[in-house]
């Protein structure tokens, strides 16, 4: 199987096939895992490249056939590793990345039940044990951010609880995978908050919380500490707000806001830009520039430079309606604070995360869709900044809800974490670069 000479051994277990590396002594090493279905297993050479392929005839759902190929090709990534966490899947539930600890690897906070959980990355695409922080209401997002200026990184979360008026808590970080206990505050709304962005948006030089309501734009000015000032409304826009991202997107060096937005009926997403009124020690505040529609019920957005001009762009997924929607990737392309029409490829559609996968210089779209029984994880490889491709469909199972992309074998390349739902206690699995 591996093309060293020496006899391995295929063995299959449920939705994935075990591979036991063979040392030519009848001695065996550590497993390498691939997702096939678990039944009936064949190794045959499907694409003539001299490497065995594997074949099962119990895919990942009912009445699949499933095939893994040996062959490695730019953008492609390893059979994935899973890691087991804590807690029961939830609604919100969220995986993120970043270096808890300032050892210069990428760890892992997912988000279930209202509580965030650290697993520290030891190296070699391993992680280690659960550490669980304090929990408050129902995490609806998440995101890993320096609030506090002490260089660790902490958590600033939106949330939800029937009749509690805070909907934001932040945990200050310790630099070593846990977290203090939660600080709660209010974004002016009550409403539960579904997009969380922290950046300093009034330029004096704190970090500042910007967040949704259902009408307007949040914004809790940092005073430096870990504490914030009372919330801030301002802008326009209706409806349920589903990401809230910051960036310069014209050019001003001052942090616009973009929200994605489901509105309307169904099938009708606003992808809508606010721009930073603010000027020096300014008050933060936004004012409504422009909107675009995409005909699809939003889920997930992501900013980033998708053409290679310079400039910040914006992609969003989500799911067909009941009406003549689509699902999939959302391409809006940004010329000096001005969003394009978008451009459509098939994709998953329950959370993106963008990253140059094959190393070409551009940022392709990862995103996941869960599905009763199997779901999908997918990889949209830019076309040289014109549009995305196609999907390319990885193989996975057990619901993927979430997920995330950072260089967590230090290889230089990024890889995925995707975040499994069917599985108690939750489970997260690794997806390595292997275009290196």
């Amino acid at each position: 199987m591996t093309g060293d000479g020496k006899a391995d051994i295929v063995a299959a277990s449920d939705d994935i096939t075990v591979v036991l590396k063979g040392a030519g002594n009848a001695t065996y090493s550590g497993f390498e895992r691939w997702v096939t279905g678990g039944a009936d297993n064949t190794a045959v050479d499907l694409n003539a490249d001299g490497r065995r392929d594997l074949v099962s005839a119990g895919g990942l759902r009912s009445g699949e056939i499933s095939v893994a190929f040996a062959g490695v090709a730019a953008g492609s990534f390893r059979a994935p590793r899973n890691f087991v966490s804590l807690g029961e899947f939830a609604v919100g539930s969220i995986v993120k990345s970043g270096d808890l600890n300032a050892d210069g690897r990428q760890d892992v906070v997912i988000a279930v039940a209202g509580s965030p959980v650290a697993h520290l990355n030891k190296g070699g695409g391993r992680f280690g044990p659960p550490l669980l922080g304090s929990g408050f209401s129902e995490i609806q997002s998440m995101t890993l951010a320096d609030v506090n200026n002490d260089d660790r990184l902490d958590v600033v979360a939106g949330a939800y609880q029937p009749g509690d008026t805070d909907n934001l808590f932040v945990m200050l970080g310790r630099g070593n995978g846990r977290f203090d206990p939660p600080s709660t505050l209010n974004n002016g709304s009550g409403a539960a908050v579904l997009g969380v962005a922290v950046g300093d948006v009034d330029a004096d030089g704190n970090p500042d919380i910007v967040s949704n309501t259902f009408t307007s734009l949040s914004v809790l000015r940092g005073n430096g500490d870990g504490t914030f000032r009372a919330p801030q409304l301002s802008g326009a826009g209706a409806g349920d707000q589903r990401s809230t991202l910051l960036g310069d997107l014209n050019g001003d060096g001052r942090l616009d806001a973009v929200s994605a937005v489901l509105s309307g009926t169904n099938d009708n997403a606003k992808t809508t830009l606010y721009v930073n009124n603010g000027n020096g020690n300014g008050d933060g505040t936004f004012t409504f520039s422009s909107s675009r529609t995409a005909d699809t019920n939003v889920h997930a957005a992501a900013i980033g430079d998708l053409t290679g001009d310079g400039q910040l762009d914006v992609a969003i997924v989500g799911v067909k309606g009941t009406h003549s929607g689509r699902t999939g990737l959302y391409m809006f392309a940004n010329a000096g604070g001005v969003l394009a029409a978008p451009k459509y490829q098939p994709a998953g559609w329950n959370d993106l995360v963008l990253a140059d996968f094959n190393g070409d210089g551009f940022l392709d779209a990862a995103s996941v869709c869960p599905a009763l029984g199997g779901g999908c994880l997918r990889v949209n490889l830019n076309r040289a900044g014109a549009s995305f491709g196609p999907p390319i469909d990885l193989p996975t199972a057990h619901d993927p809800v979430s997920v995330t992309a950072a260089d967590f074998t230090g290889d230089g390349l990024p890889d995925i974490v995707e975040l499994l739902a069917a599985r108690t206690p939750s489970t997260f699995a690794l997806f390595v670069n292997a275009s290196g």
